[in-house]
């Protein structure tokens, strides 16, 4: 069925067939990871109109492991060894995850409390080189404020600073309220003054947080 709907999208530039040809020719290289000879003229044209639409469904099913993946991580009560949670993850994602599946895995072990594995998810994606962004520091961190484990995600926005990620608004409130929430207000001010100094826009949630903190000291 979607090979049909991929080959009605570009029959109107090539050969009956053809389109589901080329379809599965740039799926298999898309699975093995091996370059594509260049194309030209026609063939170019519906190549380009395929290949756009089997990135859409790709992403789809790599997003369609998240839940299995999930399941696996979280199996026991006890986080995961480190062995363990890379090899759960190697066999998901050989050729890696693209930043906004790993986005969505990081928050899904972030809603379930799982600071640890979280912790882990990032690191194995950190020792893989792949792509990370304040994004994804974000859900651990969010991770660690559910679990009021504010030390790491301290050390967490601290890691991701000397990394050079760019941070935002939502990253630093998240390393608020996990100090909110672990009953560590003095740490409030510092990162107030270091949202100023990152040029960082404090928000209503910011100041909200900020003046609860000063409450309860």
């Amino acid at each position: 069925a979607q090979a049909s709907k991929w080959a009605q999208l570009c029959m109107h530039q090539c050969q009956p067939g053809r389109a589901c040809e080329q379809i599965s020719e740039y799926l298999d290289a898309r699975t093995s990871g091996s370059k594509l000879a260049p194309l030209h003229g026609q063939r170019q044209c519906c190549w380009t109109c395929c290949r756009r639409e089997t990135d859409d469904i790709w992403q789809t099913l790599i997003d369609d492991k998240i839940p299995t993946v999930l399941q696996a991580l979280l199996r026991s009560e006890e986080p995961p060894q480190p062995d363990e949670c890379f090899a759960i993850l190697e066999q998901a994602f050989p050729r890696g995850p693209d930043p906004r599946s790993s986005t969505r895995l990081l928050s899904g072990l972030a809603k379930k409390q799982a600071s640890d594995t979280a912790i882990l998810a990032l690191s194995w994606l950190e020792i893989n080189k792949y792509e990370l962004n304040c994004y994804h520091y974000c859900a651990v961190i969010d991770a660690c404020a559910r679990t009021c484990a504010w030390r790491k995600g301290l050390e967490l926005l601290g890691a991701m600073m000397q990394s050079k990620i760019e941070s935002n608004t939502i990253t630093f409130n998240a390393s608020i309220s996990a100090c909110e929430k672990g009953g560590a207000w003095e740490n409030v001010l510092p990162l107030l003054s270091a949202m100023s100094q990152s040029k960082v826009q404090l928000d209503t949630i910011t100041l909200s947080s900020a003046i609860s903190d000063c409450e309860q000291a």
